[in-house]
């Protein structure tokens, strides 16, 4: 889900995944930190897993592994395809009961959306900025069912926003300025259609233009 999201975060770049970012000892010394750069990655073993398992046991021990690393043709998409998702999206974050539960936040650079199985097995929020994604699973080790009235939206979510109203301190604002190729139309609630009234029946709608 989090490599996912990261496409829509990251304007359709894909990032390959990591399980720790750093440890820091009891006198605040780093020792380990995992290499950011794209250069530096693929130069460091065992970046995948634990920084304490050999090569050697990476390889043998396959659940560390998260998942295998994007190759060049699936590293990237449409930016305007990526936009026009996270467009969506942030809308859905700020409509209807989503919308009370985030306006906590006070940002408008946020998008996400909620996922519930069959028998709510498994409930999801999964939400990002342009430099965080973030994703919450609520379920049991069994796979027993949460309850007949347990959603995303009820139990992931909250536990989102109570991490997002952390993490998004010290990120800043994001324009959410739409890539070249996407132009706002003036479309009519009822048909769909292109109009020029300037009323409440019309709206602007994002289009990528060889659609116009």
């Amino acid at each position: 889900m989090i490599r996912a999201y990261n496409f829509l975060a990251n304007a359709g770049e894909g990032q390959d995944l990591y399980f720790i970012e750093k440890i820091i000892d009891r006198n605040g010394s780093i020792i380990f930190q995992h290499p950011l750069s794209q250069d530096k990655v693929h130069s460091t073993l065992s970046i995948e897993g634990f920084p304490w398992f050999s090569e050697q046991s990476i390889e043998a021990i396959k659940p560390f592994l998260l998942l295998p690393k994007l190759g060049s043709d699936s590293q990237s998409i449409d930016p305007r395809v990526a936009f026009l998702t996270k467009d969506i999206l942030g809308e859905a974050l700020r409509r209807g009961s989503n919308g009370q539960k985030t306006k906590v936040l006070n940002r408008y650079d946020i998008a996400g959306k909620t996922g519930t199985t069959n028998d709510a097995i498994s409930t999801w929020f999964s939400g990002f900025h342009k430099d965080l994604s973030a994703t919450v699973w609520i379920g049991t080790d069994d796979f027993s069912s949460l309850g007949d009235n347990e959603f995303g939206s009820s139990i992931a979510l909250p536990i989102w926003v109570d991490f997002m109203s952390e993490a998004l301190i010290n990120l800043p604002e994001d324009s959410w300025r739409p890539p070249p190729g996407m132009s706002y139309m003036q479309v009519d609630r009822q048909t769909g259609k292109q109009t020029d009234g300037m009323d409440q029946n019309s709206y602007f709608e994002l289009f990528l233009e060889e659609a116009m």
